[in-house]
């Protein structure tokens, strides 16, 4: 906010009027600059932007003449002695008793008059004392027009006499009453306690009946499924009870899950692309087959019947397992072959590992390659154990050595070479001894 303040005309000396002189306003308070003006072709000078409530000082410059004036603020409220007490009534504004005020409002129940002194508005108007009952408003007093009336008692015969309540309004044509144990909580009920009989729909192949529900029979398309509402038809049900999907080529009935001649698929998607299918192949779709043809992982049995044999694809390598998905135990009477067992080309080949040990192992004789140096086991893996009838060696008979002095740990018929204390030795009858030196 702010407060205005004038110079009337402003004169020099000579009594002539100041034109263009130059006029600023300081704050009493502060002394800072608040606005600047010039006199016009009267000599008034107006300020327009002076603080509401801080006297200030003004100084007027022409020529080498200096004037000075002074703007006092109006008083403020809180520095006038007394109080609203002390203020007369106005000709339009008057003054409040305390007692009629709370919280700063008006406390109606202070006022002179009520209701009947107030005039009715012209969207609101007053309702009669005798029209009102505990706050309602009785609409037996409700006064009749063209557009709102009650009945009257001729009117009422046409009802079945007077409508004291829905039990005494007749069905009609195209409305009727639903019963009271029928709703709950101005709700109809869905459950057993609605009451219900004989068939509600029977349209299209679709019958909706209180006794055996919903039943779907003898129409193609009765019930059907599509991404849109008129899109294409993914699944039916056929007019034979059975459901077709895939333009009927997948057919879900009493015998199963049918899938149509050629190599129909039963597909495993990963992420939105093939995985992994089964089709049947060969004469008559008689064999199953499974690709692609990585893993077939089993997480239980496999039980085939008397006589029946599985059998690898002609002509592949096939495995059972691979090197990080082992068959835990194979039981079988009898192990037949037309060859030999046989390793890999050009491989190390092994049974077992030094995780998974053949228990026991019953066989004619053990012949090692010509080709290559052959060992049973090493010297970070020796035999606790070897029982022969005969042992040849070609040339010589290698025995474990150890480089550093000492003996390994005791145990009755070992033997060693010492290559660090320069012996040969034996343990018998409990102790190490020396069979050569050098």
């Amino acid at each position: 906010m702010a407060r205005s303040f004038t110079i009337p005309k402003l004169i020099d000396e000579d009594g002539l009027t100041v034109i263009n002189a130059w006029c600023r306003a300081f704050r009493g308070d502060t002394h800072a600059l608040v606005e600047t003006q010039f006199s016009d072709s009267a000599g008034t000078v107006s300020f327009t932007a002076l603080p509401d409530n801080i006297d200030c000082y003004i100084i007027s410059m022409w020529g080498n003449n200096t004037k000075w004036f002074y703007s006092e603020a109006p008083p403020d409220l809180s520095e006038l002695p007394g109080d609203l007490d002390d203020i007369a009534d106005g000709g339009t504004y008057a003054k409040i008793e305390v007692a009629q005020l709370t919280a700063n409002r008006i406390t109606l129940s202070g006022t002179d008059g009520d209701l009947d002194d107030v005039s009715d508005g012209a969207s609101y108007s007053k309702v009669l004392t005798t029209d009102i009952t505990s706050g309602h408003i009785l609409l037996s007093e409700v006064t009749q027009s063209s557009t709102y009336r009650t009945t009257t008692d001729s009117e009422k015969s046409t009802w079945n006499g007077k409508p004291d309540d829905m039990d005494d309004i007749g069905e009609g044509s195209t409305y009727q009453r639903v019963r009271a144990t029928s709703i709950s909580s101005g709700h109809i009920q869905l459950t057993s306690n609605t009451v219900v009989s004989g068939e509600w729909y029977d349209e299209s192949g679709v019958e909706i009946d209180a006794t055996h529900g919903i039943n779907i029979y003898g129409t193609n398309n009765a019930l059907t499924t599509r991404a849109t509402k008129a899109g294409t038809i993914q699944c039916y049900v056929g007019s034979d009870g059975a459901i077709y999907a895939g333009a009927g080529s997948v057919i879900l009935n009493a015998a199963g899950i049918s899938i149509g001649a050629g190599e129909q698929k039963l597909v495993f998607l990963g992420d939105g692309s093939y995985k992994s299918y089964i089709y049947g192949y060969g004469t008559n779709n008689r064999d199953i087959r499974i690709l692609p043809s990585n893993k077939v992982q089993i997480a239980g049995d496999v039980m085939m019947g008397t006589s029946y044999n599985i059998w690898p694809q002609t002509g592949s390598n096939s495995s059972l397992g691979d090197t990080s998905h082992y068959f835990l135990k194979l039981w079988v009477d009898d192990i037949a072959l037309d060859n030999d067992i046989v390793p890999k080309t050009d491989v190390t080949s092994i049974l077992g590992d030094a995780s998974h040990i053949f228990h026991t192992g019953y066989i004619d004789k053990v012949f090692r390659s010509s080709a290559i140096a052959s060992q049973i086991g090493t010297e970070g893996a020796p035999f606790a154990y070897g029982y022969f009838a005969f042992l040849f060696a070609s040339g010589a008979l290698t025995m474990p050595v150890k480089a550093t002095t000492g003996d390994p740990a005791t145990g009755e018929g070992k033997i060693y070479a010492n290559t660090y204390d320069n012996k040969v030795r034996c343990y018998a009858d409990g102790a190490w001894r020396d069979l050569a030196t050098w």
